[in-house]
């Protein structure tokens, strides 16, 4: 195993204890020895990284403060500047440090992981992890060191195309779906997202398979549908109900409470956007009782302008409003690597691409909707029939509707709402604008007029990385700009 921080394991130890120990046997708990390398577990790895991805993805600055705002769910009360385009660097260098941190957290569990039992399935589940993970961060910068990036001999990784990215997330995605034993030892509790099944991380790699194709679609047709088609023509390979959602099991206590509930006990921060609670509404979406709160002072959903000044915003009564829904900011809410709902969209929009794969659009394109709603508790079945029928399925004007629909049920998940606008540019069906520009407009001068396309590279890359990182840059169409847009985006 190589050497690692002294103080990193025993605080991967004590995370270990800490998660897993309603499941574990608390004398068993007590008899380890957290100080000793000896006792390190494969599976403490695995939850530290777990933990981790989340906790750095779903917080208030690169959630809420950038994925929701950039997506449109949420408008700021106050300190308006992020939903204006403007960023903190030290939350941008936080969040590629966070997730690089991660990514070795992975490894270590991988090196452990080949002196016990399960070994294949162990490395086969850290590796999905890893995969999707570089999907993440490939989607929010572009090109990033991948191959290099692990190495500690490496000191300046270079820089990976994001196309070059996406073929190593496919190829290590079907590589580590081959070697899944569904019949042998896995990781147990330790596992806080599957509890080690391999049949349920095979369903997730392949869901994240779609995705990455389906993202790559519009540049490369061919790939992308023969990767898509492959896997999606036996529906037992891919997540089939909201039993089979990857999710991050938050409790109800500080520090493995959800990290909006915690920014929620003692600030608000964010009301839900007007974009959002005025489409729903003209929709009659039930979802919307479930996704934000009447306004105090009118029992009605009113939503915030998105990207006012801050005078503007804090002009504005918090009870004049609505903030986000109790269910959301709920201690145990759980954070969310990836829901059925999401499968169901893009199975549709494979049928409206003509990729020929199983079903039908508009039975994907309804269980997409119907699946959402069951997430999110919507019991009212009345309610979701008379939405179901309303929502038209459109081979036609598909990104439109398949985008809408899809946007609504990516709520909490915003950078993924973010990624799937850029990709789709999609408008209401009635073909009107559905996000805005920044009401007080953007305080990013390079973003006047557009939207933002993706993240620059943190400010310590150039110090500590500057050639690599200045070579990535100089194949941006913008160079290291927000109005750069992805490889895959090229409508």
């Amino acid at each position: 195993m190589k050497a690692i921080n002294k103080l990193k394991y025993i605080g991967i130890a004590l995370l270990g204890f800490m998660l897993q120990s309603c499941e574990k046997d608390m004398e068993e708990l007590a008899s380890q020895n957290p100080n000793s390398p000896e006792s390190l577990k494969s599976e403490w790895f695995l939850t530290s990284a777990e933990k981790e991805f989340m906790d750095n993805m779903w917080d208030e600055w690169i959630n809420a403060r950038t994925g929701m705002f950039y997506a449109q769910y949420w408008s700021a009360t106050a300190y308006t500047e992020e939903s204006r385009y403007r960023i903190r660097e030290s939350v941008n260098r936080t969040f590629w440090r966070a997730f690089y941190s991660s990514l070795i957290d992975l490894e270590e569990a991988k090196s452990l992981a080949q002196q016990e039992e399960g070994t294949q399935n162990k490395i086969a589940i850290a590796n999905i992890m890893k995969a999707w993970a570089f999907h993440v961060m490939s989607d929010q910068y572009g090109a990033l060191p991948l191959m290099d990036a692990l190495n500690p001999d490496i000191l300046s990784p270079s820089y990976d195309s994001q196309e070059a990215v996406y073929d190593e997330i496919l190829a290590m995605l079907e590589t580590a779906v081959n070697n899944l034993d569904e019949t042998g030892e896995s990781y147990g509790s330790g596992d806080l997202i599957y509890g080690g099944d391999p049949t349920m991380w095979k369903k997730f790699a392949n869901s994240l398979r779609l995705r990455v194709a389906l993202r790559m679609a519009d540049v490369n047709d061919t790939k992308a549908s023969a990767v898509f088609t492959a896997v999606a023509n036996d529906p037992s390979n891919i997540m089939g109900s909201n039993s089979d959602n990857a999710l991050f099991p938050y409790q109800t206590a500080n520090p493995n409470n959800n990290p909006i509930n915690e920014n929620a006990k003692t600030r608000t921060d964010f009301a839900v956007s007007e974009t959002m609670v005025s489409y729903m509404d003209s929709l009659n979406d039930p979802r919307l009782a479930i996704y934000a709160r009447p306004a105090v002072n009118t029992g009605t959903y009113i939503g915030l302008e998105y990207g006012l000044s801050n005078a503007q915003a804090t002009a504005i009564p918090n009870d004049d409003i609505s903030l986000p829904g109790e269910a959301v900011e709920a201690a145990n809410a759980p954070g969310i690597y990836m829901l059925y709902s999401e499968v169901c969209f893009m199975m549709a929009e494979a049928h409206a691409r003509g990729w020929g794969v199983t079903g039908s659009g508009p039975q994907w394109f309804e269980d997409g909707i119907r699946s959402s709603m069951e997430f999110w508790g919507v019991s009212d079945q009345a309610a979701i029939d008379s939405y179901v029928m309303e929502q038209g399925f459109n081979d036609g004007d598909w990104k439109n509707v398949i985008g809408t629909q899809k946007w609504l049920a990516l709520y909490m998940q915003g950078l993924q709402g973010w990624y799937e606008f850029t990709r789709l540019d999609f408008k209401k069906v009635t073909g009107e604008d559905l996000i805005m520009l920044p009401a007080a407009g953007s305080m990013d001068p390079e973003l006047s007029g557009i939207f933002p396309q993706r993240m620059t590279y943190p400010d310590e890359e150039y110090t500590l990385n500057e050639a690599n990182v200045l070579g990535a840059a100089a194949e941006l169409s913008s160079g290291d700009s927000k109005a750069s847009k992805l490889w895959w985006d090229v409508f």
